[in-house]
C-alpha cells in the first residue's frame, strides 16, 4: 500500500532544499534516499567529529600511520560501509 507524505518549506530559509528537490528527476526516490541516508548513514557532523578525534590522537602520539593501503586491499566491512556513505554525501 502506498502512503503520501508531505512537508512544508520556507522559500527563503529552505531555498537550497527547494532547489535540490526541483532538480530531481524522480523526486520520490530522491527524497526516500536522502531520508534513508539520514537514518542509516554518516552525516557530515559525524565525519567532522571522528576526524577531530583522529586528529587529537595523531597529535598526542597515541596513534601513528605507517604505510598505505595497496590496490585491492580488503577493508573491514564497517570501514567499507563508511566509505560508501561518504561517497553518497555529495549526491
Amino acid at each position: 500500500m502506498k502512503v503520501t507524505l508531505g512537508f512544508c518549506a520556507d522559500t527563503e530559509r529552505d531555498a537550497d532544499v527547494i532547489g535540490w528537490y526541483k532538480s530531481q528527476d524522480n523526486k520520490s526516490a530522491a527524497v526516500r534516499a536522502v531520508i534513508r541516508q539520514g537514518i542509516n548513514g554518516v552525516s557530515l557532523a559525524d565525519l567532522y567529529e571522528k576526524l577531530a578525534e583522529i586528529e587529537k590522537l595523531l597529535r598526542s602520539g597515541v596513534v601513528s600511520v605507517v604505510g598505505s593501503l595497496d590496490e585491492g586491499t580488503t577493508l573491514d566491512p564497517e570501514i567499507e560501509k563508511v566509505r560508501e556513505a561518504l561517497d553518497k554525501l555529495g549526491m
